[in-house]
């Protein structure tokens, strides 16, 4: 009896309920153990075509917010951006007039050899004892991260060098065309691509999982027609040509213009320069247009205005969901990101008016332009800084702050809710409107319930980080 009384007990205990996290990676949305939470910055992308995790990753979703090719190409963005500095590097051999890295370096030779070997062998050390440890599984593993993070330390050591040419020189615009001019541009695209990956993948699975957060009022109409709807717009043509295309050819035609005018992309009257500014440009353009395609329809949704023929698509606030920010968490962390997009494009547009800017200038500086150089000069460079405040803007109040909108809307409303439940339960007739003294019970129940969909320091940490980007570009002015 007493066994049979146990194993009744143990029907009918309750399930333990484990966290849900929708922002993840992985190639399975219903596999923990294909999903982590996160990975490391050299994991973001692939680097080898042979890599089976981020071929098979996403592999049974639906949604796709960047289609291909733009979306295989960030996806082995590290070998691209490999191939695009090495083309840099290649410049002074098919262009003399560019001056190749080497020509601010000392002289190779032969006694340099033996702290070189010195060299190999202290790391040979260290690897083979990592290795006996287990710290490292193997040397195979070792490849990748060796590649992505030489190339970060490399294009970021040429970015750090070409801001101390500017710096300690009286004339800046007199320093020799030299592809380290081009670090900023590379270095700035390279860490880009890595997080726009990383990005796309974890809205993708965010977006297609909003039901297991709890948050969908009826998931087969959201996955029927949200999610249909945003792919179809998505995919939108023109003469058979996606509109995406048609938008980032005809932006990156403008800024072709501009490089006519100031010696190509870098000062450095490069051709190579100029065809991997404008392949970068035109991809960045077309994953921008698509993406703006998407976060117009998530707006939308957040704003309880969603409709499509006859269908309402309502997300539902829960004020005590176990993420802390009422079901909308997920999204706070994809938003987080994207501004860590917007503030590497802000501070590139701040070393670009720094180290570009200034050496386009002549000798006697801002005031020695005439007027159509002046003006083509603060189009050019001061351009793109407006351009990074309006989309700063833009991204915390169509983001952070119309979702906060939404959570503090939903929750009045459920306050209000409770409030005339309360009411309805005792049989005292109230005549006063609801919010006097009396219907405190069902205020309080609520009142501590988030309305941000993140920690409120995170926040201020965004704010100010986009903030203190303005002002490094007016500190950088040299008008």
């Amino acid at each position: 009896m007493a066994d049979e009384e146990s194993a009744g007990e143990s029907d009918t205990s309750p399930t333990e309920e484990e966290p849900i996290n929708t922002y993840v990676r992985g190639d399975s949305n219903t596999a923990k153990v294909d999903r982590p939470s996160s990975l490391a910055f050299h994991q973001f992308c692939s680097l080898s075509p042979l890599e089976s995790f981020y071929n098979h990753e996403r592999s049974e979703g639906d949604l796709r917010i960047i289609s291909p090719p733009v979306r295989t190409i960030l996806q082995h963005w590290p070998l691209t951006m490999v191939v695009m500095t090495a083309l840099y590097l290649a410049i002074p051999l098919v262009e003399p007039q560019v001056n190749p890295v080497w020509a601010y370096l000392p002289q190779f030779t032969l006694e340099v050899v033996p702290w070189l070997v010195g060299l190999l062998v202290v790391w040979g050390i260290l690897l083979a004892t990592a290795t006996r440890a287990e710290i490292i599984d193997g040397y195979g593993d070792l490849l990748k991260p060796v590649v992505i993070y030489s190339l970060f330390g490399f294009l970021l050591s040429g970015v750090g060098f070409s801001l101390f040419l500017v710096w300690q020189s009286e004339s800046p615009a007199e320093i020799p065309a030299n592809v380290v001019f081009g670090s900023g541009f590379l270095f700035a695209a390279y860490i880009s691509g890595l997080i726009a990956y990383d990005l796309l993948i974890r809205f993708e699975n965010m977006i297609e999982n909003f039901g297991a957060k709890n948050i969908v009022g009826d998931e087969d109409k959201y996955n029927d027609v949200f999610l249909g709807t945003i792919g179809k717009k998505i995919n939108r043509t023109f003469l058979r040509i996606p509109l995406s295309y048609i938008f980032g050819a005809a932006f990156t035609v403008q800024l072709m213009v501009f490089w006519h005018f100031q010696s190509g992309p870098h000062q450095l009257n490069s051709t190579i320069a100029l065809i991997c500014n404008v392949f970068f440009d035109t991809i960045v353009m077309i994953g921008v247009f698509q993406f703006l395609i998407f976060i117009r329809e998530l707006n939308m949704l957040f704003e309880d205005r969603y409709e499509s023929k006859g269908n309402t698509i309502k997300l539902e606030y829960q004020p005590f969901h176990p993420d802390g920010h009422g079901g909308f968490r997920d999204f706070g962390r994809a938003a987080m990101q994207v501004n860590v997009l917007v503030i590497v494009a802000g501070l590139y547009y701040v070393y670009r008016l720094f180290v570009q800017g200034v050496r386009a200038l002549p000798a006697g500086g801002f005031s020695a332009l005439n007027e159509s150089n002046a003006v083509l000069w603060l189009v050019d460079f001061m351009g793109p800084i407006v351009l990074y405040v309006v989309v700063s803007a833009a991204w915390l109040y169509y983001t952070f702050w119309t979702v906060h909108l939404k959570m503090a809307r939903d929750k009045e409303e459920l306050i209000l809710r409770r409030q005339s439940e309360k009411r309805h339960e005792k049989p005292v007739q109230h005549t006063l409107p609801i919010g006097a003294l009396e219907d405190r019970e069902g205020y309080e129940e609520l009142l501590s319930s988030p309305v941000w969909p993140l920690d409120s320091r995170q926040i201020q940490t965004v704010v100010l980080t986009n903030i203190i980007t303005v002002f490094l570009t007016l500190s950088s002015l040299p008008i």
